[in-house]
């Protein structure tokens, strides 16, 4: 976590440094580039950018810092495609809306015409590259925020029907206990899906080894259902509920 830190205050500071119109000797290709090669870029612009590219990733790494611990794999992920998206649109800003124009004062028309339709082509670029990094982090923020996990008790069985993952049907008599627990500790994910709201897939701990969890991650209660094909943990959306749930899956298997 130190090390995610001073990443985090090294991005900062080379954001604040490029946003004022300074260090163009750290970008890497620009610095090394011939005085014509760089008296073809808008200086300014260049430095705008790369100011928004390392400010993107400040906030992707302070994104890491406030939720890795709390979903390691599914963070790490968000995270890299945050990183991707923020390169690919740098390097298309860095070719088209930071390039100069020719210097020539006087051109025929043709050439104002070639350079007007490059110019509009370039402001197209930038808007289907921003509109798309836009569309992703928006469903990716969707994703994160939204989901339900529904426990339905029918004649027969127990169907868990969730978001973002299978359901599950459990039939009573595959049932040999169950219970309820408030401090009980979900372990580590060895594989499912995880956001702001839900756990699910298939998990691991000291008391129960390898289950499966079907969960919202602001309760901190949870059912515990044994059956005769292993662990299937399940909670509600607080704990009034998720106690509510655990006595009516007890009437209906005849505990009550």
């Amino acid at each position: 976590m130190v090390v995610l830190w001073l990443c985090f205050l090294l991005f900062l500071l080379l954001t604040i440094l490029f946003f004022r119109g300074k260090g163009s000797f750290l970008i890497s290709g620009y610095n090394t580039a011939s005085q014509e090669e760089k008296d073809r870029y808008d200086e300014k612009k260049l430095l705008q950018v790369m100011g928004y590219c390392m400010g993107i990733c400040c906030l992707g790494i302070l994104f890491m810092i406030l939720f890795l611990e709390k979903n390691s794999r599914l963070v790490t992920g968000i995270f890299i495609v945050i990183v991707l998206l923020d390169i690919i649109m740098t390097i298309i800003l860095t070719n088209t809306i930071c390039r100069k124009s020719s210097g020539k004062t006087e051109k025929r028309d043709c050439d104002l015409k070639a350079d007007n339709a490059g110019e509009r082509l370039n402001s197209k670029i930038v808007k289907i590259v921003c509109g798309f990094a836009i569309l992703i982090s928006i469903v990716i923020l969707f994703i994160l925020t939204t989901g339900n996990v529904d426990v339905e008790l029918g004649e027969d069985q127990l169907n868990i029907v969730c978001s973002y993952w299978p359901d599950q049907s459990i039939d009573y008599n595959r049932i040999e206990d169950v219970s309820y627990s408030e401090d009980w500790n979900p372990g580590s994910r060895i594989g499912g899906f995880g956001s702001f709201r839900l756990n699910l897939g298939r998990f691991e701990n000291s008391q129960e080894g390898r289950y499966h969890l079907y969960a919202y991650t602001g309760c901190s209660s949870f059912i515990i259902i044994e059956t005769d094909q292993g662990v299937v943990a399940v909670n509600n959306k607080d704990e009034a509920s998720t106690r509510a749930l655990y006595e009516e899956i007890r009437k209906k298997l005849g505990k009550i």
